[in-house]
């Protein structure tokens, strides 16, 4: 049964919990409330497996060429190079494992309410008892399936019928109506004796359970009290009305009783012939009380009965839980989506940024201190509210290098190939061999990057142009077809007047 997997799992995230409840929380920001017992369990998780990995493959290997081949910690440490290798990887790991166990969680709950609300949903109270509907309420059809001995012996029609009067009771109404009915079928006649307008026969008697059902012993007079005079004769003629009273299996006839035999029940096994059997005796038996008793057992084996329901909840449990697998699945694609837009940004602020550098050369400023002007800059304008720039914060982390000791020459080196872009490695190329060897035509040289660069920066504004029209083919083709119905429409109506 599903429910044993949904407690299993349960069960599961409880001791999850309970063994990581004093795992440090290694966040950059505090998480909700609610989400931090999972993100200490997806810490522990995280540190279990980097331990069997370590284990397996080595001391010196890396868990991140473990399992994603390094290329997600190239990529963190792409977009965030001023943070640790190690600490960004395990954030992010951290990240992805703790919306999966969120969504699984999820997923589980939900999935046992919705098996305990449609379970609680049945009408067989206490495995053996159905309560009927009040005096003239519905009849009610209820499938319920019997189970004895280990096994299951199939799914049961009932037709539960509403409260029934005792047959005393029924014959008193019975009268009653009986005396009632002739002067309520003459209409707007004077008397029966005398028929000339349509006659009411009526299919029930207010106040009263019976169905009432009418014959007659002519077509002078319909069934549903129409009169036809043509067909009385000169003289007229003697039309016997039938009034029936039907309620349950009891019947009351003015001239005659009219008797049914019910249908044959059959069944296809032994067991399953002896329960209908002894659901109809049941049913019996327990007409006068307010609940319908079923049989607690057959030939010695016991039986439960409840109500087969559809159960949804497995189906919920495993779309949440595909969910959560996709989202974690997803994270390396959006952190490789966020590389390709900063890569577009770098691309799209090379040309800029090439001008400045030429612009503060021809000022008669160094390299070394071109750098520090552009990072001084974007500071300035960062404080003010400006908007992240990816070029500006290399060139920031390129000033923190060469502060911190680093060589000039490895400063631009390491710039060149954290951009990871052909038009930044070029310029790194050209400021470290200006620094090893000297080049007294930088300033030229720098001078036909930057018109190169333009060229290029045209080219990319080109293809995005063509990308953004290609995207805008699919709603050009909707509001085509909306425009298409606005005015096939009326000329449909116009041709057709």
């Amino acid at each position: 049964m599903q429910i044993w997997l949904y407690t299993a799992v349960f069960a599961a995230f409880m001791l999850l919990l309970f063994v990581s409840r004093k795992a440090p929380l290694l966040a950059d920001k505090m998480p909700a409330l609610f989400a931090r017992p999972f993100y200490r369990a997806a810490v522990w998780i995280y540190r279990q497996v980097r331990l069997y990995a370590l284990k397996r493959t080595g001391a010196g290997s890396r868990f991140a060429a473990a399992h994603s081949g390094g290329l997600v910690r190239a990529d963190l440490m792409t977009l965030d190079p001023s943070a640790g290798a190690e600490k960004r990887e395990a954030l992010y790991s951290i990240g992805k494992i703790r919306t999966l166990l969120l969504f699984l969680f999820m997923a589980d709950v939900l999935a046992i309410c919705v098996y305990i609300s449609q379970q609680q949903e049945g009408r067989v109270l206490e495995g053996r008892f159905i309560e009927r509907e009040d005096y003239g309420g519905q009849n009610t059809e209820i499938i319920v399936r019997a189970e004895g001995g280990g096994q299951e012996y199939g799914d049961f029609v009932i037709d539960a019928k509403a409260r029934q009067y005792r047959p005393e009771e029924v014959k008193a109404m019975a009268d009653e109506v009986l005396l009632l009915l002739p002067g309520i079928i003459k209409g707007s006649n004077e008397d029966l004796a005398e028929i000339r307008e349509d006659l009411n026969l009526p299919a029930a008697a207010e106040g009263y359970p019976f169905r009432i059902f009418w014959e007659s012993s002519s077509e002078c007079i319909a069934g549903d009290g129409a009169v036809r005079p043509e067909l009385a004769g000169e003289e007229g003629t003697e039309v016997t009305l039938t009034a029936s009273l039907q309620y349950e299996d009891s019947r009351f006839t003015e001239e005659y009783t009219v008797f049914v035999l019910p249908a044959a029940r059959t069944g296809k096994e032994r067991m399953q012939q002896q329960i209908m059997e002894a659901i109809g005796e049941q049913e019996e038996d327990t007409r006068y009380k307010d609940t319908l008793v079923l049989p607690a057992s057959i030939d010695g084996v016991a039986l439960t009965w409840k109500e087969p329901v559809e159960d949804s909840s497995l189906v919920l449990f495993l779309l949440i839980s595909a969910a959560g697998m996709a989202a974690y699945r997803l994270s390396d694609s959006q952190l490789h989506s966020q590389i390709q837009k900063r890569s577009r940004e770098l691309a799209i602020d090379y040309p800029q940024m090439i001008s400045k550098i030429v612009l503060y050369l021809g000022a008669g400023l160094s390299v070394r201190r071109v750098f520090y002007k552009l990072g001084e800059d974007y500071s300035i304008r960062r404080s003010e509210g400006g908007e992240k720039r990816y070029v500006y914060e290399e060139i920031l982390l390129v000033c923190r290098e060469m502060d911190s000791g680093i060589s000039e020459y490895d400063a631009y080196a390491h710039f060149g190939r954290r951009c990871r872009m052909r038009q930044y490695t070029r310029l790194s190329s050209l400021l470290t061999q200006n620094l090893k060897k000297g080049n007294s035509e930088l300033m030229n040289v720098l001078l036909q990057e930057a018109q190169s660069a333009f060229e290029e920066r045209r080219n990319l504004a080109r293809q995005l142009g063509e990308e953004a029209g290609t995207k805008l083919l699919l709603p050009m083709i909707m509001m085509l077809g909306v425009t298409l119905v606005i005015i096939m429409i009326p000329a449909y109506y116009s041709f057709s007047l």
